[in-house]
């Protein structure tokens, strides 16, 4: 069995591909349910949405079935929006013509059956957007985006600066690994949460960066692929970049496996902002 890291983490780091490329992940969720926290502090289950051939009919965290309802959300937390429409694509949009296109949406433009779009909205609320059907956006439904610093779903206690949130991994034990390169002056740390029974998340492993005192921001992007775990750190060593290696355990936590860094160390090559896990 091999590691590798193919040829696309050569040409960002030769600035071949522009460096805000972005990634979107196919997340394969459909036996896993996110939970949030919204402004009152209590769980807040994934939205199903159905097309029924003029509006989205829209289902759970209070909604039974309602065309296109006003749904209301919280910066730094998760919302899953599963589409159940088989044929129809679903959206979220600055308007019903436009694609929001920021770093904080994953799968956006998902075309059901059983896709599903994850959206942590960052810190740049309030603001409005609209969920839609692009193929008939006569009719999108209105999301409005509130600040909530004081309503984290993790961590409990608010770190400025942290990037808690930057990038996010599902497993495939529906464990969670979420980064913060931002943490302990930019040293950065990744989280590892399991998803209990009964819906909610407790988290099992904090991983600090293997290089203290680097400000290498690692966490910047966590990527899973089997037992394996690849962790870059895009701003270590001068910016010459490195990404670390860990094995899952049989109790569920990581273990460091080895370091993977740029064959010739050239400052500001930013090694590790593109990962690609292949076993």
């Amino acid at each position: 069995m091999t590691l590798r890291i193919p040829l696309l983490l050569n040409l960002l780091k030769n600035r071949l591909l522009p460096f805000n490329f972005l990634i979107f992940l196919g997340l394969l969720l459909s036996t896993i349910h996110l939970y949030s926290i919204n402004q009152d502090g209590n769980n807040s289950e994934v939205y199903f949405l159905e097309w029924n051939d003029s509006t989205f009919l829209v289902s759970g965290n209070g909604y039974t079935t309602e065309p296109n309802p006003h749904l209301t959300l919280y910066e730094n937390n998760y919302y899953i929006f599963n589409n159940l429409s088989d044929g129809v694509s679903l959206c979220i949009g600055e308007n019903n013509q436009t694609i929001y296109s920021e770093d904080d949406i994953w799968n956006n433009y998902a075309k059901g059956d059983n896709e599903y779009i994850l959206f942590n909205p960052t810190a740049d609320s309030p603001r409005t957007l609209y969920y839609f059907n692009p193929e008939n956006n006569n009719s999108a439904g209105q999301i409005t985006i509130l600040n909530s610093d004081n309503n984290l779903f993790y961590p409990q206690t608010k770190i400025q600066e942290a990037k808690f949130g930057k990038s996010v991994s599902i497993n495939d034990w529906n464990q969670t690994i979420i980064g913060a390169p931002g943490e302990s002056q930019l040293d950065g740390v990744i989280y590892v949460f399991n998803l209990e029974s009964n819906g909610t998340f407790t988290q099992l492993q904090k991983i600090v960066n293997p290089v203290p005192s680097s400000a290498g921001q690692f966490g910047d992007t966590v990527i899973t692929e089997g037992q394996f775990l690849a962790v870059s750190s895009p701003d270590y060593d001068s910016f010459s970049g490195a990404v670390y290696v860990y094995e899952r355990e049989s109790n569920g936590s990581y273990k460091f496996l080895q370091e993977l860094s740029t064959f010739s160390k050239i400052g500001d090559n930013l090694a590790g902002m593109f990962l690609f896990l292949e076993i």
